[in-house]
């Protein structure tokens, strides 16, 4: 008798959004606000852009994504687009 397939089978899919990205979002989300409420932020992004400008000649916003992509990775620094 063959039966149904097991609920928690290894061959199942093993991304469950709630737990794995969503945690991630609401993090980085928090983060940026708090920074950006103390002022931090336009000051880190100033410096991350100079740094950029001399290093590569890039500046501003694609500097800060390039940076984020670079240290959080392709998938984790899509909140910083």
């Amino acid at each position: 008798m063959g039966g149904g397939d097991v609920p928690f089978d290894p061959k199942g899919t093993t991304f469950i959004f709630a737990f794995q990205t969503l945690p991630m979002v609401i993090v980085i989300s928090a983060l940026s606000m708090l920074l950006f409420h103390l002022r931090i932020l336009p000051i880190m992004v100033k410096g991350i852009s100079w740094a950029m400008k001399k290093a590569m000649g890039i500046g501003g916003a694609l500097g800060v994504c390039s940076g984020a992509k670079i240290f959080l990775g392709p998938n984790r620094g899509t909140p910083f687009n």
